[in-house]
């Protein structure tokens, strides 16, 4: 009976993982390039992911309010990735919204 070799491939990018080469910190089926890739923009995502909540409660304030199950979808998404990435919790941003604020930043590093 012959040993056979498990080959890793990258979910994103299909290439082949290989330990001590192109192998990822945090092991989830991703290389380590795609994994540095999506580490590197995470902020810019963060950023949009306020920028489109911001805008949808800016729509839902000049309408008078919204009823259409997709945008309270498209809110709970939005505030359960910025809580995930910031730990900031914002299911309550429609009652104290503030248009001036910005959304949390991540700091370099972090």
């Amino acid at each position: 009976m012959k040993n056979r070799i498990s080959i890793t491939t990258c979910e994103t990018c299909g290439s082949e993982i290989v330990e001590s080469i192109n192998d990822s910190n945090f092991h989830e089926g991703e290389c380590g390039p795609c994994e540095y890739h999506r580490y590197r923009t995470q902020p810019e995502l963060l950023h949009a992911c306020g920028l489109a909540l911001d805008e949808i409660d800016q729509w839902v304030e000049v309408i008078g309010g919204s009823e259409d199950p997709r945008t309270a979808f498209a809110v709970h998404a939005l505030v359960a990735a910025i809580a995930e990435a910031t730990g900031v919790d914002r299911s309550n941003h429609c009652a104290d919204r503030d248009p001036h604020k910005s959304v949390p930043q991540l700091q370099k590093g972090e």
